[in-house]
């Protein structure tokens, strides 16, 4: 996977925010550390497919970039002197691997919570 070409995070970078992020014991960060490259590539990859088939506002910088990201005329403006990728859209990558993942184990967790926002409530 290359940054910007087909994905918007690296394995590396997924592993770093669920391990800063989630708690140690919480069931999908278990679950994800025991994933094999190869698997959690693949649910980087899908994520990444859903999030490129939403309709945004703004516009890629470049029209012949890869990826919607990064966007001008949007919440978080690229410019050619910075085109990034925001931070948000790296988090939502992961965030949506991670549920892909609870989804494929058929895992209904009542309430999941990490250090960067409240706890959640799933309803079955």
């Amino acid at each position: 996977m290359t940054v910007g070409i087909d994905t918007y995070v690296t394995v590396a970078e997924a592993d770093e925010f669920i391990k800063q992020y989630y708690p140690e014991f919480d069931d999908l960060a278990v679950v994800w550390g025991v994933l094999t490259e190869r698997e959690k590539t693949s649910y980087l990859y899908t994520s990444l497919q859903q999030i490129e088939a939403l309709v945004l506002q703004g516009k890629p910088l470049d029209r012949n970039q890869p990826l919607q990201f990064p966007r001008i005329k949007c919440f978080k403006p690229a410019t050619k002197e910075n085109p990034t990728i925001p931070n948000e859209v790296k988090e939502a990558q992961i965030e949506n691997a991670l549920e892909l993942l609870n989804a494929d184990l058929g895992v209904q967790l009542l309430f999941r919570c990490s250090s960067r926002k409240p706890c959640i409530l799933y309803v079955p």
